[in-house]
């Protein structure tokens, strides 16, 4: 400890606010987005409710965003952070145009699997299952 100007006791050592703020600015940044299994030609089906249908050149409806919702994935921070979130940005916006006009998913981004839970993005390949999650490999 240094005394300061007026003779009182400065610390050097940072607070506890201080260490915790440093340690959330350290952390990487992950994305969130809306994990759907692809169907048929422009149908998705949630991967956590297999009786909803969800087609993209339809409007969402209150019920369907509340499940969409639900389906809110943070993928692993060993996927390149700019490089996903520019793929998945383009993605959503190409195949989910009607969905974005909604004001609760217009920042949403979206994930879409084929039909065995497998998908790629920004140069990793992606399995989804129920017992483990979503599991990510770098492609070689």
């Amino acid at each position: 400890m240094d005394h300061g100007i007026n003779g009182l006791k400065i610390s050097n050592a940072k607070t506890s606010e201080e260490r915790g703020l440093a340690t959330v600015r350290d952390i990487k940044p992950s994305i969130s987005c809306i994990l759907l299994k692809g169907e048929k030609a422009g149908a998705f089906r949630p991967v956590d409710d297999e009786h909803m249908l969800l087609k993209s050149d339809q409007k969402l409806s209150f019920r369907e965003v509340q499940t969409l919702l639900k389906e809110v994935i943070s993928l692993p921070i060993s996927i390149p952070y700019e490089a996903a979130e520019t793929e998945l940005e383009q993605t959503t916006k190409n195949r989910f145009p009607l969905w974005m006009d909604n004001p609760v998913m217009k920042d949403r981004l979206i994930l879409v699997l084929n039909e065995k839970g497998d998908a790629e993005l920004a140069g990793f390949n992606l399995h989804y299952s129920t017992e483990f999650g979503l599991e990510s490999r770098k492609i070689r």
